[in-house]
């Protein structure tokens, strides 16, 4: 083959780098299907001319190289929008969840909390957790029990008795023997100088586990407080000594008891009923140390016609969140302060003549404050508890929040360009 023929069949076979361009490329190869067709037959070319003439064509090299490049330009922008679309859809993702990691923590509170109580209050009730004792209250002025039953009541001449006046003394045969079931009466007296001449107290047996207890004051009655205790097998006792008033059965009596003498106390109903009121000045501890769950601080009172309405027995106080560092929440009087649950310990709960003192530490579950109609929940959310528990686990995780958003804004940025 002359010189001029093989120069005349490079030129056949060789294409100007400009004439690859797309376009160019579409409409002079309208037979082929596809580039990549065209790329295989360029580089079988090449390898045929390299088996015979032990040389690669450097335009038929450069062609290949114009049409790997063409087809794969024509491959990203075809894959460009679901490419972008999945990195959208990522950055996000990741911005989203970002938000619901925030709202969970700012939103979702603990299950349960450790708290104390400081509060002056005008009752409560509590469950037992185990079998104990409640501190049996002493000067006492007044002491009242509801159907009690079987009370011996011994007559006046069995005793050593000292008529302070004969009127004292009104219909004495109904006090002279066993009754059924009656309201009783215990008071003691004070002679014209003010002297008390009687000593009064109340004696109560252990309690089992799970009897409730209600203590609080007592405004429609003459005692300073209600004592209901709903379980049968407590046991209760009116300890007198010196002049002391006795009512009950429509009877009224006053005697001298000699000698310290106890009345037992037992109640016809499934729980007993007590009413009674401290000595003018006396603060008494009526509980000390005592395991208790089921915390009340409400009361339902029937409203007549406007049906059952609830009672705020909290008049002020403070609560504490132990879990927040003792973060202090101050209780104004008739805040509706109730638990879903609650267990601890009454570390003292005291009587005085105008209002009880309670101090309370424990675990609580869903604790509320508000009408029932608008509660506000006082437990801890997530945030505060890390906040106030684990400072340092919140500024890493916060710092690389941080970090993320900042990088998903600039990578977003970036797409936007």
């Amino acid at each position: 083959m002359s010189k001029n023929a093989k120069t005349t069949h490079k030129k056949a076979d060789a294409l100007p780098a400009e004439n690859l361009s797309p376009q160019n490329l579409t409409a002079q190869n309208q037979g082929k299907k596809d580039l990549k067709q065209m790329l295989k037959a360029e580089i079988d070319r090449l390898g045929e001319q390299t088996r015979n003439s032990k040389k690669v064509d450097p335009q038929a090299l450069e062609r290949a190289k114009h049409l790997a490049e063409v087809i794969k330009l024509q491959e990203e922008v075809k894959g460009e929008g679901p490419k972008l679309l999945i990195r959208r859809l990522r950055i996000a993702a990741v911005f989203i969840l970002c938000l619901i990691i925030a709202s969970i923590l700012l939103v979702k509170r603990v299950d349960e909390t450790e708290i104390e109580l400081d509060l002056v209050l005008s009752g409560l009730s509590f469950e037992f957790d185990q079998e104990a004792e409640l501190l049996s209250p002493h000067q006492l002025s007044v002491l009242t029990a509801e159907r009690v039953e079987n009370l011996d009541i011994v007559p006046t001449s069995q005793l050593s008795q000292r008529s302070l006046n004969p009127l004292q003394v009104q219909k004495p045969s109904a006090l002279s023997s066993k009754a059924a079931s009656l309201n009783v009466k215990f008071s003691s007296i004070v002679n014209a100088e003010g002297k008390t001449m009687g000593q009064l107290s109340l004696a109560l047996s252990s309690l089992p586990a799970g009897s409730r207890v209600f203590l609080g004051n007592a405004p429609n009655l003459a005692q300073d407080y209600i004592l209901r205790l709903e379980s049968t097998k407590v046991s209760a006792y009116a300890n007198v000594v010196g002049d002391i008033e006795i009512a009950g059965g429509g009877g009224t009596e006053v005697r001298h008891f000699a000698v310290p003498t106890q009345f037992p106390l037992k109640s016809s109903l499934a729980e007993l009923a007590l009413s009674f009121s401290l000595e003018a000045g006396s603060h008494q501890a009526f509980i000390q140390q005592l395991e208790a769950k089921g915390l009340k601080l409400i009361s339902v009172k029937d409203s007549g016609n406007l049906g059952p309405r609830n009672i705020s027995h909290v008049l002020s106080g403070e609560l504490y969140l132990e879990a927040l560092n003792s973060k202090q929440i101050s209780l104004r009087p008739g805040e509706m302060l109730r638990f879903g649950s609650s267990q601890g310990t009454i570390r003292l709960l005291e009587l005085s003549p105008e209002s009880l003192r309670l101090h309370f530490r424990g675990k609580v579950s869903q604790m509320q404050i508000g009408s029932p109609e608008n509660p506000r929940s006082l437990m801890p959310t997530l945030f505060e508890w890390i906040r106030a528990n684990q400072f340092l686990g919140l500024l890493w995780a916060g710092t690389l929040a941080l970090f993320s958003l900042g990088l998903t804004f600039l990578r977003w940025s970036n797409i936007l360009k």
